[in-house]
């Protein structure tokens, strides 16, 4: 529990945090995923996801806006890596929680330059996912 509460100060501080050091502070947190063993990126990633599903509706999309950037900023494999874990923690939520989630990440999908929206499309659906 005192991991969560850590990781519940953590998001609320990026979440406050201007765009540009939010970016380059998600960044750094998004790469040390990749490189823990499956299992400790799960549970850091879920940590991390289920904190911010808990800010308010305004700064959670900032969150999560600047989540997908850092995580579209990585190589190919690097990201199939993350967004495959994301997805099985997101499908694994309560269903508020999902849909919340489901409903973000739809919109930042929505939102991208064509070409990053249907490469990140293309790898949602092969990976299993959607929108």
């Amino acid at each position: 529990m005192a991991q969560d509460s850590f990781m519940k100060g953590m998001v609320q501080a990026l979440a406050n945090m201007p765009d540009e050091q939010r970016k380059t502070m998600l960044t750094d947190k998004v790469r040390s995923f990749v490189n823990m063993e499956e299992n400790e990126r799960i549970a850091a990633m879920r940590s991390m996801l289920v904190a911010a599903l808990d800010l308010p509706e305004e700064k959670y999309m900032n969150i999560a806006k600047t989540r997908t950037v850092a995580m579209m900023s990585l190589q190919q494999d690097k990201m199939e890596t993350l967004m495959k874990s994301h997805i099985q923690i997101v499908m694994a939520l309560e269903q508020d929680q999902k849909n919340k989630e489901m409903m973000a990440m739809k919109s930042i999908v929505m939102s991208l330059p064509d070409q990053q929206r249907e490469n990140l499309k293309k790898m949602l659906s092969n990976l299993g996912m959607t929108l």
